[in-house]
Parts: structure tokens; C-alpha cells; sequence
């Protein structure tokens, strides 16, 4: 087959090293010229193997070859991933602009800087239809990472750059949209078509939930080592990218952990033990709060609809998503522990409202994922969100209005206001209040918290003196701190 090197460019081998995983991930095959003028292409999945030593002294004529790769995919290379931070040009437009719209999302550490500017710069300088080539990508590397028996190190890594990814192409598609509106661009959210929908957003979001959704799968398998991603640049800054890829992680891995634990009957038959003499004395406080007549309960039952029960792998994916893109209208560094009636809180109120509107309008959510970030912060009728805004203004209509269960799987019921509850947010709440007490946001005037400390806080503060957090899902995750996350066993549950 005769070549048409015209639309080739070469390349070193050190490039080809340097890029490797941006090979493999975008799918870039690299055409070798053979030291006796033999041409082959060597497939983007077996790149590795030209830094095999033994694999090379077997294939001799690989020695001093030439590389090279399609002139299209030579700026993916050589212009971004594949520079030095340092070398990168960042007084741009789009990233100017990005940090402007999200300074919450640049990192403090000056190597998960480093690393994330890249990226940013990545997927910013990238066309509507050049970042969904990218997600499209994104998801088929995914796919193949799915079929391991389980998490290596070097799949932790990789799934670390995509959920960091996932993160800066979700707001600059939500940055996009929203100078659209502002410019009065009407968007048809209804369609998939370019023409519609300028700025790609409804595919892109589809491939966002599926790249999601089989990541949700991988966490489920087993791990090389406990801790795999917690030395991860992906997880360790205080910003919020890292944030959020946190409380995904923790909030999945907690799913699991109760999913184990119910279905081994350790779960049901420990809350059922231990709910008289541990718990009941909470439920009755809440429901003092909502329906004082319903104060007298006596089982988990009549407080939680239909009991407890197993979560279904579908909806472990739709909440992990959830998880995921929980602050993705949070603009600014916000501490939500400020008090009551602060411009902490006010700005912390607005992202909550701010991620619920923007969910219902942009892409097409579940229930369940409105919901959850619509009730993120409820904190049983102490915090803010769409449930105290709708129970204000039904009990302003019917001051006799009952509320009959506190805890509901079921979101239709929230949209109701059968429940206080939604059992998914309250977990979120648990995961998210135990995140930014260890890393606290940039600016924020509070030191971080240790592990054990930030567990008597939540104890002692947010269930003791003030009932925000549910005691029974607090009690498990002390439990998954301690089995899964290698906590220290002198964590106190309640």
C-alpha cells in the first residue's frame, strides 16, 4: 500500500514516550518507516511495547526507525498535553476566563497545578465537536479498562486524569451555555443536532453519564492495594476538582460497602438491634420537628419508607453521578460550616439552587440526580434546598400539613413532600462534610482536620448538638472508614 507521507509529520521517540498515555487515549496510531524501508502501523493500544527491551531486541528492524504521525493529531502532542507546564501558554482567552467564572477550581499545589493546567489547557483550546471526538475517546479507553479483573495502579492513575478531565469539560460546557443565555441564544435542549445546540452539550453530556457509568463499574472490583488512589494528584488538593473527585470516589465506594454489608444481612439485622436503644430517640426529634403526631414511632420501618433496603447497580450509577457533578455550580470558595445569615452561607445557598436549576435545563438528569443536588445540604431542616423552599410554602398553605416518613429511596416522594429525606442526599451530606473539614477550601480561615477529628466534629456538632447529619448512615460510614478505607479503629460511631 502505497503512503502518503505529505500528511504525515515525524516525531521522536522521546515524544512517543512522553505521550503515551495521550496516545493510547486518543486513539493516535503511529506509522514506523522500518530501517529496511518496510512502513507499519503500529496500533495506539500496543504503544508500550516500543519501550519493551525485550519485545525490541526480538524486532531488530525497529532500530532506528522513523515515527511518524497524521499532521492532525500532531497539535494534540506537541502543542499541549506534551509540554512542560512552564512552556504552556495560560494568559489565553479561555483560561483566563475559566478561572475568572470558576476560581474555585484552581489548585494550590504546585504539581496538581501543573498537571490540571495542562489538562485545562487540553480541552479548552478544543472545538465543541474536538471535545466530544475526546469524550468519544474517553469512554472506548474506559470500556477496555472495564474488562481488568482489577484496579492497578496505573488504572487508578487514569482514572484520576479522567474524572479531572470530566470536571473542566463539564464547566466549560456549563460557562458556554450560560453566555449563551446571556446573549440570548436560544438553546433547544431537546435535540442533539450542532445547529440546536452550538455548543454540544446534550452529547456530551450523554457520553459524560456513560464514561461514569462504567467508571462506577471498575470501582466496584478489586483493588491492588486499599489505598490506591489515595496518593493520587487527582485527589490531593484543596481545590474543587479535586473535591469533587473525592466525594465521587468515597460516595461509590460507600454504596458498595452498604450494598455488601445489607446483603450479607450485617446492615438490616444491626440497625434492627440496635435502633430502640441507639436511634429511635433521633427519629423522634425529627419527626417533633415535621409531624409531631407521628413522634411516636417505635421501628426503623414506620420512619423510613418501606424499610431499608439494597441499592440496584442502576441506581448506584445514577447517584454516583450525582456525586460527581454535585458543586458543579459552585463558583466560589465557600465554607459551609460559616454561620447562619453569613455571606459564606448565602454564596454556599446559591450554588445549591444554582446546581438544581442549571440540572433541570441543561441535559437530561434523572429525578434522582435533581434531587440530590437539589438536597445536598438539607441537613434535616437546618440547612437549604429545594426541600425546606417547598416545605415552607406547603406548610404556609396548610399549617396542619404531615409529613409521613423521614427517610425515603424514592425521589417522586421529595417532589411530594411525603418524605424529609432522600436517602442518597443524605448519604452525600455525610461524604461532603467529611471532605472539606479535611481539606478545607482554599482561603478558607479553618486548619484541616484529621480523620478522627473530623468524626467528632460531625458527631458531636452536627448529630449531638444539632440533629444535620442521619445517625445511622453516619454509624456506617464510621464502619466504611474503618473496613474499607484503613481508619483508625479509635474512630467513634455514636
Amino acid at each position: 500500500m502505497k503512503i502518503n507521507f505529505d500528511r504525515y509529520v515525524e516525531i521522536t521517540l522521546k515524544d512517543i514516550e512522553i505521550n503515551r498515555e495521550v496516545i493510547s487515549r486518543s486513539s493516535i496510531n503511529i506509522l514506523i518507516k522500518a530501517i529496511n524501508k518496510i512502513n507499519i502501523f503500529l496500533d495506539h493500544s500496543k504503544v508500550d511495547l516500543l519501550f519493551d527491551k525485550d519485545w525490541l531486541s526480538e524486532n531488530k528492524l525497529f532500530n532506528s526507525a522513523e515515527f511518524f504521525i497524521l499532521k492532525s493529531n500532531q497539535k494534540k502532542l506537541m502543542s499541549k498535553e506534551s509540554q512542560p507546564a512552564e512552556s504552556i501558554d495560560y494568559n489565553i482567552p479561555e483560561i483566563r476566563d475559566f478561572f475568572a467564572f470558576f476560581p474555585s477550581c484552581e489548585a494550590s499545589i504546585v504539581d496538581v497545578k501543573a498537571t490540571e493546567l495542562r489538562i485545562l489547557h487540553n480541552v479548552a483550546t478544543m472545538s465543541a465537536s474536538e471535545r466530544i471526538e475526546k469524550m468519544r475517546a474517553i469512554l472506548k479507553n474506559t470500556k477496555k479498562m472495564a474488562m481488568a479483573d482489577k484496579i492497578t495502579k496505573e488504572m487508578a492513575d487514569k482514572i484520576g486524569t479522567i474524572l479531572t478531565e470530566l470536571c473542566f469539560i463539564s464547566r466549560l460546557e456549563m460557562f458556554t451555555y450560560i453566555e449563551n443565555l446571556r446573549k440570548n441564544e436560544k438553546i433547544n435542549i431537546d435535540t442533539e443536532t450542532e445547529a440546536s445546540n452550538p455548543s454540544g452539550l446534550i452529547n456530551m453530556k450523554t457520553i459524560s453519564y456513560d464514561i461514569i457509568h462504567v467508571i462506577v463499574k471498575i470501582l466496584g472490583k478489586e483493588r491492588e492495594e486499599h489505598d490506591i488512589f489515595d496518593f493520587n494528584i487527582h485527589f490531593s488538593d484543596k481545590s474543587l476538582i479535586a473535591h469533587s473527585n473525592r466525594v465521587f470516589l468515597n460516595f461509590v465506594d460507600f454504596l458498595y460497602y452498604y450494598n455488601n454489608e445489607f446483603n450479607n444481612k450485617a446492615l438490616s439485622a444491626r440497625v434492627r438491634i440496635e435502633f430502640q436503644d441507639k436511634f429511635l430517640h433521633y427519629y423522634k426529634k425529627i419527626f417533633e420537628k415535621f409531624s409531631p403526631k407521628r413522634a411516636n414511632i417505635t421501628s426503623i420501618q414506620e420512619a423510613t419508607k418501606m424499610g431499608l433496603r439494597a441499592l440496584s447497580f442502576e441506581e448506584i450509577c445514577d447517584y454516583g453521578r450525582s456525586a460527581f457533578w454535585h458543586d458543579l455550580a459552585k463558583l466560589y470558595n465557600v465554607d459551609y460550616l460559616a454561620p447562619e445569615g453569613s455571606e459564606q452561607q448565602e454564596l454556599a445557598k446559591r450554588h445549591v439552587f444554582n446546581g438544581y436549576y442549571l440540572s433541570r435545563y441543561t441535559g437530561k438528569p434523572t429525578l434522582n440526580a435533581i434531587m440530590i443536588l437539589g438536597l445536598h445540604h438539607e441537613y434535616y431542616g437546618h440547612g437549604y434546598g429545594v426541600f425546606s423552599k417547598m416545605y415552607a410554602k406547603k406548610k404556609s398553605m396548610d399549617p396542619n400539613f404531615d409529613i409521613p416518613y423521614i427517610m425515603t429511596y424514592d425521589s417522586k416522594d421529595m417532589e411530594q413532600l411525603s418524605s424529609v429525606a432522600f436517602f442518597p442526599a443524605k448519604i452525600l451530606e455525610i461524604i461532603d462534610v467529611y471532605d472539606v473539614l479535611l481539606f478545607p477550601s482554599k482561603g478558607i480561615d479553618r486548619k484541616p482536620m484529621t480523620p478522627n477529628e473530623a468524626i467528632s466534629y460531625m458527631r458531636d456538632i452536627m448529630i449531638e448538638e444539632t440533629l444535620k447529619l442521619d445517625p445511622i448512615i453516619f454509624n456506617f460510614f464510621v464502619s466504611f472508614l474503618k473496613n474499607v478505607k484503613g481508619g483508625s479503629p479509635d474512630l467513634v460511631e455514636i
